[in-house]
């Protein structure tokens, strides 16, 4: 359980491993929508560490990770890579999801290695913290 401040955006980094072959995620809220979404980054993996994020906006993230122009050929569920970034694909874009109503829930098998970006994003409430329950775990 975490709280997301009104104006945050909480960022999970996920590096792949050896030993699995999918990352797997279940969310939910207590109260009010959550954006949720799910990026890849192709650099290679320096540590098996699963770190934590937090940003007050998403705004100063866009400039860098924005994904910009048109993706280039291949299949986004299989990490297409982003002619803006060529290290950081798009798998989800972040979309506000209904988690205090339905426990979302997926996964996704890796395209190789690199680091998921999950991110929950609270940036466009101005009043609301959101107290956020997540899990997230390597299946083979």
């Amino acid at each position: 359980m975490v709280t997301v401040y009104r104006g945050d955006v909480m960022t999970v980094h996920v590096p792949t491993v050896p030993e699995a072959k999918r990352v797997c995620w279940e969310f939910a809220t207590d109260s009010y929508d959550i954006g949720f979404g799910m990026y890849f980054d192709w650099t290679p993996v320096t540590s098996r560490a699963i770190t934590v994020q937090i940003s007050e906006s998403s705004d100063d993230e866009d400039e860098d990770e924005e994904l910009e122009g048109p993706v280039s050929p291949g299949d986004v569920e299989k990490g297409s890579k982003s002619s803006g970034n060529s290290n950081l694909g798009e798998i989800l874009p972040v979309y506000r999801q209904d988690s205090h109503a339905v426990v979302h829930a997926g996964s996704h098998e890796f395209p190789g290695e690199g680091t998921y970006l999950l991110k929950f994003d609270n940036s466009y409430s101005l009043w609301r913290n959101k107290t956020l329950y997540y899990r997230v775990y390597y299946s083979a």
